[in-house]
């Protein structure tokens, strides 16, 4: 039988069944065309990034004094994660739940749909990578990764990705670079003044980390992914 797991919580801690779960997909990616006068055809910039898209899940739901706690559980956004598709995780948001049909004595279906991310999440990706020299790290998933570093030291630092230099003053203990979110903090309070350079990406294929100045450590998430 297939399992959802959304926000910690599986279907089966609400007595529902899952009926019928629609199947990730390759995210459409982002382009755009260009006609050009007296050339045949189009020509296609590609933006590197990508649209998000629909999973539709239908439950039977056996137990009528569980629905308002359904109700909860299938709201907002979160990590969805599916029997069906293992080792990893969507990031996903609720944005429909289709109200009860009857199954006849005491069974009702719900339809959930969920507007998935466009990546799925490798678990490996999740474990920190720890280092106090310089290393060089292969990307597990197929397409580039935007990891969370935790950079330790104290002043001036810089941190080179690939050869890619990000320059880092002010540092007290550490600070905190996430990509995917494109934010520079420490203990949540901004400290985007005091980085200069783009945020980091892994590559596919092998990546190169160093660093030098007043940075002593690293602790790198690196968040492997595929479309």
């Amino acid at each position: 039988m297939i399992k959802i797991e959304f926000n910690n919580k599986t279907n089966r801690e609400f007595a529902l069944v899952v009926q019928n779960l629609t199947r990730r997909k390759r995210a459409e990616e982002r382009i755009e065309r260009h006609t050009v006068e007296g050339r045949s055809g189009q020509i296609i910039d590609r933006l590197g990034t990508f649209e998000s898209y629909e999973r539709e899940v239908t439950f039977a739901n056996f137990e009528k004094d569980k629905v308002r706690d359904i109700n909860k559980w299938l709201s907002g956004n979160g990590i969805l994660r599916t029997s069906v598709d293992p080792d990893g995780f969507f990031y996903a948001d609720v944005i429909d739940v289709m109200e009860r049909n009857p199954l006849g004595c005491c069974r009702n279906s719900m339809k959930v749909t969920f507007l998935v991310e466009p990546f799925f999440y490798l678990e490996r990706g999740r474990h920190p990578i720890k280092t106090d020299k310089s290393i060089s790290i292969y990307n597990l998933g197929t397409i580039y990764s935007e990891p969370v570093i935790k950079v330790h030291g104290s002043g001036n630092g810089k941190l080179s990705i690939n050869n890619k230099i990000i320059n880092l003053s002010n540092i007290e203990n550490y600070v905190t670079i996430d990509s995917k979110l494109k934010i520079t903090h420490k203990d949540n309070l901004p400290k985007g003044k005091d980085m200069e350079g783009e945020y980091p990406i892994f590559e596919e294929g092998r990546n190169y980390i160093s660093f030098s100045g007043g940075i002593t450590k690293l602790e790198i998430v690196p968040y492997w992914r595929e479309l």
